[in-house]
């Protein structure tokens, strides 16, 4: 998802997710690897400066690039894109698909106030499996 997102080839991108679960597990572990990998690379950095010091001491005036390194930060820079994506009100928005029943709704409420904590836009709510009026005496299956 976030190469898909990252790479920007189109012009919307519409997730069919669980608030509660798959959605909200993406959002909290943006934030989660975004500080677990700033912790590794600063470590990383830190040993660059040994490897520098042994580097000066075995005569050697170029250090060989950290791989390990860049690629802690080429992941760090595509997770904090994502997330500004999909906190940025101009480019995205999220609609809540719920059905009329007491704890759809309930959930629904909570999984609100959980993604404000995260910044996402919520831009509002699509209702189902509600008919109109004049269909109300047809025999319409309720699926």
């Amino acid at each position: 998802m976030v190469d898909i997102v990252v790479k920007g080839d189109y012009d919307y991108y519409i997730y069919d997710l669980v608030p509660l679960g798959h959605a909200l597990y993406y959002l909290s572990m943006a934030s989660v690897y975004d500080e677990w990998i700033g912790k590794i690379a600063h470590l990383r950095e830190q040993m660059r400066e040994y490897d520098q010091v042994a580097a000066v001491m075995r005569r050697k005036k170029d250090l060989d690039e950290d791989a390990i390194l860049n690629e802690l930060l080429y992941i760090k820079e595509r997770i904090n894109k994502s997330s500004q994506i999909l906190s940025d009100k101009k480019k995205t928005a999220f609609f809540f698909v719920i059905t009329p029943e007491d704890m759809v709704i309930k959930d629904t409420v909570k999984a609100a106030e959980l993604f404000s904590k995260f910044g996402v836009p919520l831009s509002g709510y699509i209702i189902n499996r509600i008919l109109p009026p004049e269909l109300k005496d047809q025999n319409i299956p309720n699926i």
